[in-house]
């Protein structure tokens, strides 16, 4: 098996919907009536009159599982039919695909699997001349691609010296009336590694990079793949963006790296964790401080065994702590796997008082310490009749919308979409004040 070979440096990388035209004419010299066929492969959820958007072909690329509308179409004297009147101006249609037949003009189709398919149009008019057409339907295998090796993460690589690294990967989805070209890309730049080509390779064999790697390098890579066919139908992926780093100058030392991310967090609150490294015996290693909702922090570290990481949000406590326990291998960099901060905890509020001067309307503090209460999402309402809410600053507030008794209930949610307890409360008026009941509960209001 021939590989591609590239040489890397730290410094420098050298690194349709097509459709179908019918060729057959009808022609009569009585009544100068001169009738052509065409095929047209449209996207099943267009409605309008397919030459009005699309190009006639005698070839369509579609893909497994897409709804077509397959379309045969007609001119007289060089102007379409509508395809509503087709069947005005033929005495037949008929249209054969595999072992299905169909006698009407336009039909729906789902192509289930990938492969060449050819569709048989015969449509006699009322002179008994039949126009013929065929049409080549090519449904593409899905472009998958799968990073072999070295496996993501890689932490093994020889350092500073000369060393050759076999980049190895699985294509599917080639089809043989495809042709296919594959690149490899890579950079120390995770950011960057899309813009950063290295060359052209076959799809079915591996590369190799070569150069000299100084320790403590992370390289990222991945790969593009394109098809194509001589009719100029295209298609193209990318893989995941897997990374390798060499070893680590001092053999008695590791790195550990660790990605976290608040999820949903869009509270008007910072957030503000603390990441802790704990050994075996309960010493603690390092610490660390973050007050951002996104980060990776990498700590170097002694090389040992059970290792406890904690992650433990210290003001925004609906997003909790987690733990993991990890070993650091000898002169390595170690990346572990993203840590998800999550808020599964809904909102809560209640009154701010029991009684309120009906001038002021109502008020509701509304606790959330974790993502956030999402203003836009609240909804209060009484009966059928929705209400004009104002909210700022955890405080939930309501015009005087009642007159004698009413029933009111809130809709909360916050950035995790979580959302607040169902019940309701029971508000009246009493001369010039205002009374709040509750809360009472009706299970399944939301649901």
């Amino acid at each position: 098996m021939n590989k591609t070979i590239f040489t890397l440096s730290l410094v420098v990388l050298t690194l349709f919907l097509l459709n179908s035209c019918g060729n057959s004419v009808l022609y009569d010299d009585d009544k100068q009536e001169n009738l052509k066929q065409f095929i047209f492969v449209v996207p099943d959820r267009y409605s309008g009159e397919p030459q009005a958007a699309y190009t006639p072909s005698k070839t369509a690329y579609i893909r497994v599982n897409q709804d077509v509308k397959i379309c045969a179409m007609y001119t007289l004297n060089d102007s379409y039919i509508a395809s509503d009147k087709t069947t005005d101006n033929l005495e037949s249609v008929l249209w054969l695909l595999g072992d299905e037949s169909f006698n009407i003009p336009i039909f729906r189709y789902t192509f289930n699997e990938p492969g060449h398919f050819q569709a048989y149009l015969n449509a006699v008019d009322f002179y008994g001349d039949t126009l013929k057409d065929t049409l080549d339907i090519y449904v593409n295998t899905p472009i998958s691609i799968d990073l072999l090796s070295p496996e993501d993460k890689a932490n093994y690589i020889t350092a500073d010296k000369d060393t050759t690294i076999k980049l190895r990967w699985s294509v599917n989805g080639i089809d043989e009336w495809e042709t296919s070209r594959c690149y490899v890309y890579a950079s120390p730049d995770r950011k960057l590694v899309w813009k950063t080509p290295l060359g052209e390779v076959n799809c079915h064999d591996g590369a190799n990079l070569n150069g000299i790697f100084p320790s403590d390098t992370t390289i990222y890579w991945g790969l593009k793949v394109y098809n194509s066919t001589n009719d100029y139908f295209a298609e193209k992926d990318s893989s995941k963006v897997f990374s390798f780093s060499t070893v680590l100058g001092k053999p008695d030392s590791a790195i550990i790296e660790v990605p976290f991310v608040y999820k949903n967090c869009c509270s008007v609150n910072s957030a503000s964790s603390l990441i802790s490294l704990i050994s075996a015996s309960g010493d603690t290693i390092a610490k660390w401080n973050n007050r951002e909702p996104r980060n990776t922090i990498s700590f170097t570290v002694p090389t040992q065994t059970q290792i406890t990481v904690s992650l433990e949000e210290k003001q925004l406590s609906e997003y909790g702590k987690q733990e993991f326990t990890i070993d650091v291998p000898i002169a390595t960099r170690y990346q572990a796997d993203t840590v998800y901060f999550i808020d599964s905890i809904p909102p809560e509020y209640e009154p701010t008082k029991r009684a309120f001067d009906a001038r002021e309307g109502i008020k509701f503090n509304v606790f959330d310490n974790g993502s956030g209460v999402n203003g836009e999402k609240i909804v209060a309402f009484t009966g059928n009749d929705t209400l004009d809410t104002y909210y700022q600053n955890g405080v939930l507030e309501l015009d005087n919308f009642c007159k004698s008794k009413c029933m009111l209930q809130i809709y909360l949610e916050d950035y995790a979409k979580n959302t607040a307890a169902d019940f309701y409360w029971n508000v009246k008026s009493n001369n010039d004040s205002l009374y709040v009941e509750g809360p009472y509960l009706m299970d399944g209001y939301w649901k």
